[in-house]
């Protein structure tokens, strides 16, 4: 007689096999609350199993702090809803809820399958409620990022007590203490160990986190979401401490990142699309910042070494990393082509912005010819039979003078142009609203820059609303303007106004120059080569940048400019606003002729000055035109758009706004 088959021995869990040891009664109401009551008093998990262990299991332990954390927060979901604000902005959650959740999943390997606390957990996590009251803006109940002490002796957070329009630490919002109604001084002072402390806070909220999306990742499905919401919080904070200071982290949590969107990718049966293209570019962008072996290896690509040169100078772990990110980023320009090719064009120009973020992302990433951002650009525009076509083509000429100058004159052939057609000789403006940067290093980083130079340089201005650093301790702020030969190597860098509060600092808060043709920056310039607006903040901890309205104009040499006639000096509108004059002077240095004026913002006036004065022109943000003058007077409601015509804007504008 045969034996009956054997059947498969049951496969049980950790904590599944640590309970069949010591097989115990369900909790009675009595210890259930008992246990809650603990768990919101702050017990640790650990310890409120240690009290029980002789009569309740330590998975139903677990369980039941699992039905403190649903609990708790779908209360604080009601309370937010019925006050009509959410769980980010109302403290309302118990403070110990984050740690009570890692300390589950830790412990419960059926916690890293339970959808519904999972969820919950996520927005334990990312609501910030865990942080100690010192940290929390007592106005905003938010968690600051750079405190400062009031003359009051209030802490408050700096973007809320100061005006942004007037920089750190020269205006306050509010003349007195909203807690006190003492007036306040003028002064704020920052409160470095606080500041510290909070950015200790952030990175191990941020190591906490990616622990928790790594379960979310693993458990797939319908956790992908709250594995964004999760890596959304994660990469704000990244921000907030700086991705140049935090590479570990911010290289980790790329990696995480492009691991999810890889998951997604195969999960052909998932609806909801939570990577867009433009994300992916973060993505890409923060994981080339995190790794400076990649930097060099991609900028030694830049210059023109072969491949086999490159992977032989590369370890073997390197040049993997390497060869996946130059496939990722090959990758974005063959989803543009296909979706011009498809007709999908609003797809097409989602995936041509993610081509240029990360080529102005990656400062050093010289893949030009990868990439081919302006041929895309020109591809799109074709199949959309779109009209003016010239200051695209202009585009591709001036990316091909650095990335390909053999092929500049078949690109003319195809097109039917000649060079000159496509040289484009108008000034170039750089210009950068705003830097608030925080660094740990004496580096120089990239703000903007240039394409490719199309004639002679005849001079440079440069001039920035706002410049200033964090008012106190060692002086180490810059600002610069770098020149880059045809391959991105660096030809000079002038260091424009000095170090902010050094000795010998002379160009205040508003500084302003002009180069000419005796500067090196511009007499070493060629057709092809690029300019750079960079920075340094400085290293030691505690040292910032603040600024605002950076904006630079290069001129070439034509028939038209005379730079000895061009002159600046800081001067007021009719309204009482300020800028700096940029233009023609008379005989006593005063502004007249055609010209314009920079304000500290972020608007330009171009137009006719006489003796100082206004007379004509047009207020242009960007290269839009938001209002008109004549007769020394704004028209406002009253747009003369000949004025527009007469005095246009004409420049080849690379802004960051």
């Amino acid at each position: 007689m045969s034996s009956a088959p054997q059947q498969p021995e049951k496969a049980f869990t950790q904590e599944e096999r640590n309970d069949s040891a010591n097989i115990q009664p369900p909790p009675s109401d009595k210890d259930t609350t008992l246990i809650k009551e603990l768990i919101n008093a702050g017990v640790p998990l650990s310890r409120v199993s240690e009290i029980f262990h002789d009569r309740i299991s330590e998975r139903d332990v677990t369980r039941i702090a699992r039905d403190v954390i649903t609990e708790a927060t779908s209360a604080a979901v009601a309370e937010a809803i019925s006050s009509g604000g959410t769980i980010s902005n109302n403290k309302i959650l118990p403070s110990f809820l984050p740690e009570l959740g890692m300390s589950i999943l830790s412990r419960s390997s059926s916690a890293r399958t339970d959808t519904h606390f999972l969820r919950n957990h996520a927005a334990n996590l990312t609501s910030c409620e865990d942080a100690p009251e010192e940290m929390i803006d007592p106005l905003f109940f938010t968690l600051m990022m750079d405190p400062v002490v009031l003359s009051s002796g209030y802490v408050m957070d700096r973007s809320t007590v100061v005006a942004e329009e007037d920089g750190a630490g020269s205006k306050l919002k509010f003349h007195t203490c909203p807690f006190t109604r003492v007036p306040l001084e003028q002064s704020v002072y920052p409160l470095i160990y606080l500041r510290r402390k909070i950015f200790e806070f952030k990175q191990a909220k941020i190591e906490t986190m990616m622990e928790t999306a790594r379960v979310l990742l693993d458990r797939g499905g319908d956790s992908l979401k709250n594995f964004w919401e999760v890596i959304d919080k994660c990469e704000s904070f990244i921000d907030e401490i700086g991705d140049t200071t935090y590479i570990h982290l911010a290289s980790r949590l790329a990696s995480l990142s492009l691991e999810a969107y890889d998951a997604q990718n195969e999960n052909k049966k998932c609806e909801i699309v939570l990577v867009t293209p433009t994300r992916l570019a973060t993505i890409l962008g923060r994981l080339y910042r995190g790794c400076p072996s990649l930097q060099k290896a991609c900028n030694d690509d830049g210059k023109g070494e072969s491949e086999g040169d490159i992977g032989e100078a590369l370890d073997d772990e390197t040049k993997a990393n390497y060869e996946n990110f130059r496939k990722r980023v090959a990758d974005l320009v063959v989803c543009a082509n296909n979706s011009i090719d498809d007709k999908k064009f609003d797809e097409a120009a989602l995936w041509i912005e993610a081509c240029e973020m990360v080529y102005s992302s990656c400062s050093n990433l010289n893949m030009i010819t990868l990439l081919s951002v302006a041929k895309l650009h020109l591809k799109l525009a074709k199949a959309r039979d779109d009209t003016d076509l010239l200051p695209l083509r202009r585009r591709v000429y001036m990316e091909m003078t650095i990335s390909d100058p053999d092929g500049v004159a078949r690109f003319c052939d195809e097109e039917g142009l000649s060079i000159d057609d496509l040289r484009d000789l108008r000034p170039i403006v750089l210009y950068k609203e705003s830097i608030r940067a925080v660094t740990n290093d004496d580096v120089w980083h990239s703000a903007i820059r240039s394409g490719g130079l199309e004639g002679e340089v005849a001079a440079v201005m440069v001039h920035a609303g706002t410049f200033e650093d964090q008012g106190w301790g060692n002086e180490k702020g810059n600002l610069g303007l770098a020149l880059y030969d045809n391959e991105g190597g660096l030809v000079t860098r002038c260091n424009l106004f000095g170090t902010y509060r050094a000795s010998g600092y002379s160009y205040g808060n508003h500084p302003a120059r002009i180069l000419h043709a005796e500067d090196d920056i511009v007499s070493k310039a060629r057709p092809g080569f690029q300019y750079a607006l960079e920075f340094t903040v400085g290293g030691g901890g505690g040292h910032r940048l603040n600024v605002k309205a950076w904006y630079c104009k290069i001129f070439f040499v034509n028939s038209s400019f005379d730079a000895s006639r061009i002159g600046t000096y800081y001067m007021t509108d009719p309204e009482g606003d300020d800028g700096l004059y940029v233009g023609q002077l008379d005989a006593n240095g005063k502004s007249d002729g055609k010209g314009e004026l920079v304000y500290y913002d972020k608007d330009i006036f171009v137009g006719k000055f006489e003796h100082g004065s206004m007379v004509e022109g047009v207020l242009y943000n960007g290269t839009r035109a938001l209002d008109t003058m004549v007769n020394g007077r704004w028209t406002h409601n009253n747009f003369e758009n000949g004025m527009v015509e007469r005095y246009p804007y004409d420049v080849v504008l690379s802004a960051d706004c």
